[in-house]
């Protein structure tokens, strides 16, 4: 399955604040991005970074919790 373009995630966004401080960002990134084969060319993390808008793909997880607040439907981990 390849990745939705990034017009199509910033329409079924949320509009809120996927992260409230950096260190929030930080936490997810390195638990879920940093992890992910999709990191270099995410439109995911490119809508929620650029137009502070949370996707729909990032489904809560764990709210309150540090780096795993959200789910991503779309992750998947890049190869050893």
């Amino acid at each position: 399955m390849g990745l939705p373009e990034y017009g199509d995630v910033l329409a079924r966004a949320s509009r809120r604040p996927p992260f409230s401080n950096g260190t929030e960002y930080d936490a997810w990134w390195e638990r879920h991005c940093a992890r992910c084969r999709n990191e270099d060319d995410c439109p995911l993390l490119a809508v929620a970074l650029f137009e502070t808008v949370t996707p729909a793909e990032w489904q809560p997880d764990q709210p309150g919790s540090l780096g795993n607040q959200y789910r991503c439907t779309l992750a998947e981990p890049a190869a050893p």
